[in-house]
């Protein structure tokens, strides 16, 4: 199984929700997550939080760490699976294809909080572009038809078609 790299790196900063880090500066991203999710009183052209049987978006955008940026989701269980499900998360790639991390879903977990990014660092993403990101949850990893499926689009607040991660101009910092 990948390991989520941006997430691995939130973590080691403390950051387990989402918000502007208070290091993160005008247009440039320093640290931070830019929610892409639709919520009240933020753009009404953003798309909305999807639900599926098992998983319930609670946000999802970019996340800035360290010079490099990526997708993320944060997904709540909406309910328990009663055994374990094979959770495999597609991240549409600006470059083409998709970047993909897996990992299990058990009924135990102490933590219904998901927190899912990219595995690496993704060049090519655009400002105010919307990209998907897919979950799907299997009864094992060779299964061909998935159990249970979340589609969520994000808007990215971010651009990494240059040198380094810009956050679009218009974001108002809370």
């Amino acid at each position: 199984m990948m390991k989520s790299l941006l997430i691995l790196a939130l973590a080691s900063m403390g950051l387990t929700s989402c918000g502007v880090l208070p290091n993160a500066v005008g247009g440039n991203a320093a640290e931070a997550k830019y929610s892409g999710i639709h919520k009240k009183g933020s753009d009404i052209t953003e798309p909305r939080a999807r639900k599926s049987r098992y998983l319930q978006t609670a946000d999802g955008g970019v996340a800035v760490v360290k010079g490099g940026a990526g997708l993320f989701i944060d997904v709540v269980m909406a309910e328990r699976p009663v055994k374990p499900l094979h959770m495999k998360i597609n991240f549409q790639n600006p470059g083409g294809g998709v970047l993909t991390d897996e990992m299990i879903l058990t009924p135990d977990m102490d933590d219904t909080y998901l927190s899912l990014s990219v595995p690496e660092f993704q060049r090519g993403l655009r400002s105010y572009q919307d990209y998907t990101i897919t979950i799907q949850l299997r009864n094992s990893k060779g299964d061909k038809q998935p159990v249970d499926t979340l589609v969520q689009k994000v808007r990215s607040y971010v651009d990494t078609t240059g040198p380094v991660p810009r956050a679009y101009e218009g974001m108002v910092k809370r």
